[in-house]
Parts: structure tokens; sequence; C-alpha cells
């Protein structure tokens, strides 16, 4: 690396990463990418919290959210002095009934955790919402390179990129621990996101992004992607095939997409008390009720299955179908 690699940086980031990840994000999901629009994050965490400061500094009060939806999410929204306001989601993901926000937070391509998608008629009315408002589409496209039946859809911001703000992160094809992420911000919202970003690190590691940069230009990120995605596949196929064994009858939701599935409990079956003697037999489960933004939505857990060996799955999900009352 030159030696002026390790000064001080531009707070977007790298000019070499930014334009890599530019035309890496047009060729995989559609995006309508300006380098200079660009923001390398520590990953989607540091991206809603750089928007939502952003939001707040423009006068921004409510941030519309999906429900079910991530709980850290709501309170990165509610700590700038934000209104969160939940928004339900269904078989064709968050309702869009002109909502009464400045700004909605979702995860379009496989929304966590039910996994379904936004359906088209829901995509443009969100956009025509956007359009009409002047309101800020988040889009949290956290997973969408784990499509195992189709090719994922489109990201939305193609579609709107003036009204759609991008999160990407590599902390699903690659690693948590390694804080890497990316947000494409509207040009309306670039001065509050660039002074803001400065205040709160001055600019993002360079070592960390050069490497990156390098394993996507010389394709070894798709590389590891098309090769970790099989095995997420297999996993994901032996999962729903020991929850058919195991759970005949239970109801199994979402897209074969991620590293999750989640498993609809019968009525009046409490989660949170499955869950916990799950976890008692060593079987982390997560109850849907934890996601869940006003708390009525019907038991579920979801199961992930991004860190567990493909050999012990049938017998995970055997230790669970024994604590699930009959």
């Amino acid at each position: 690396m030159p030696l002026g690699a390790y000064d001080y940086g531009d707070p977007r980031g790298t000019q070499e990463l930014r334009e890599v990840l530019a035309g890496h994000l047009g060729r995989t999901r559609g995006l309508v990418a300006d380098p200079e629009q660009i923001f390398v994050v520590h990953g989607t965490a540091q991206g809603v919290d750089l928007l939502m400061r952003a939001l707040a500094a423009e006068g921004a009060s409510c941030v519309g959210v999906e429900d079910p939806c991530l709980p850290s999410q709501i309170e990165r929204i509610r700590v700038h002095g934000l209104v969160a306001r939940p928004m339900p989601v269904d078989a064709a993901g968050v309702v869009i009934n002109d909502p009464d926000v400045d700004a909605v937070l979702i995860t379009p391509a496989h929304q966590f955790p039910t996994g379904v998608v936004l359906s088209g008629e829901r995509r443009r009315a969100l956009l025509n919402w956007a359009r009409r408002t002047g309101g800020l589409v988040l889009e949290d496209d956290y997973d969408a390179e784990f499509r195992y039946d189709r090719q994922p859809v489109r990201a939305l911001q193609g579609l709107g990129p003036e009204h759609v703000a991008y999160l990407g992160t590599t902390s699903k094809t690659l690693a948590p621990a390694l804080r890497l992420g990316w947000a494409v911000v509207p040009a309306r919202y670039m001065p509050q996101a660039e002074r803001i970003r400065l205040l709160l690190d001055v600019c993002p590691p360079a070592i960390d992004q050069r490497a990156l940069a390098m394993m996507i230009e010389r394709g070894d990120y798709d590389r590891h992607v098309r090769r970790v995605r099989k095995v997420y596949q297999r996993r994901r196929e032996h999962l729903i095939a020991a929850l058919a064994k195991h759970l005949p009858g239970f109801q199994v939701e979402g897209i074969a997409a991620g590293m999750h599935v989640l498993v609809r409990l019968p009525a009046g079956v409490d989660d949170t008390a499955v869950a916990a003697r799950a976890l008692g037999e060593s079987v982390r489960a997560v109850p849907l009720s934890r996601f869940s933004v006003v708390g009525n939505a019907r038991g579920g857990l979801v199961l992930g299955y991004g860190r567990i060996n493909e050999r012990d799955i049938d017998a995970a999900v055997a230790a669970l179908a024994a604590v699930i009352p009959a």
C-alpha cells in the first residue's frame, strides 16, 4: 500500500473500494451506485445509525419499521429522538398503507424474521409513496447473496435511487467480526451523512478496505459466495427434512434463502417457554415474539442454520420437537 494510505482518509471510505463496490453492486444487485455516494461503514448497524442521525438532522420525526423486526433497529431509531412506527408484515411483505412517516426501514429481499419477499405491487406502492412525499426508504439487503431456488429479486434502490438508501454488509458473506459494510446514500442526504461520518470516527480502516477491494476485483469474493451458498443450501435442505420428520404438520415459512427459517407453533403454545426449554437441551431457537413490536404475533421459532454442522441438524430438531407440547 502507498504510504499515504496509512494517513487519515476520506470519511466515505477509500476511492478504490467505493469504485469497486459501485461496479459490484450494479452487477450483482442492479444498483445505480455512484462511488461518490457510497459510504464504507462498520456493518449494517452503523449504516442504519448514520442514516438515522442524518434523518434527525434534516428534521425527521418518525420512521416506519416492519413488525416483526430486529429490536435493535428500533433502538437505533429511538436513541436519536425519532419515533418508530410499526407496520405489519404479511405474505406479501410490509403493508404499505400510505404511512404517515418520514422514512421506512425494510428488508425487502428476505424479510427478517418472517422470510417473505416484498411483492412487486408493494414495491411500487412504497416507491410511489417516497416520490409523492419525499420520504426515504432504507433498504437493508442483509443476506440477498443467499437465494437457493432462483436468482434473488433485484434491489429496490435500482428503481428509485434518489429515494432509497441501500445498506449491505459482509457479515453474512465473510464474517461479522470484519465490521465491513456499505451504505449508498441519496444525494439529498450526502452533506449530513459526510458531516456525521467524520464526527463518528473520521474514516473507516484503509487496510481492511484494500483487502476487500482486491478480493472483489480478483473474483475471489464471488467465488467464495458461490461456494458458501451451496453449503448453506445443503444445511437448509437438511433442516427442512428434519422438521418434516420430527415436526410433521408444523408450518415452516420463508423463501429458500438466507440462514434461517420460521416455524409456526400451534395456537396457544408459548414460544418463549418453548425456546427456554430448548436451550436447556442445548438447542438455540429464538422465539418469534422477541421480534414483535406490538406484541400480538402468533407464536413461532426462528431457527438459524448458519453455524450448525449438517450432521448435527437432525438431533437438534429431534431435541426441539421433544420440548414442544403435543
